[in-house]
């Protein structure tokens, strides 16, 4: 997870695409910082299950989605 209004997301961010450039090997899709992570592990739960149209439960989904694209489905 990751806030990205801060400057450390900025500069790791930069360091990075510095490092390895916008390759493949960078995913497009962050996770937000969210305090419902939090509260759906204390639930004993997915974020998707305890919270599914948060921001961060909608990023989980679309990584695994960029993950099947870059590396195939698993089966």
């Amino acid at each position: 997870m990751c806030d990205v209004r801060t400057n450390l997301y900025r500069d790791v961010r930069e360091a990075l695409e510095a490092n390895f450039g916008t390759s493949p090997s960078l995913f497009e899709t962050y996770i937000p910082y969210s305090t419902r992570v939090g509260e759906a592990n204390l639930n004993k739960q997915s974020v998707i299950e305890y919270y599914p149209n948060n921001k961060a439960s909608e990023s989980y989904i679309a990584l695994s989605a960029e993950l099947q694209i870059k590396f195939g489905r698993c089966e």
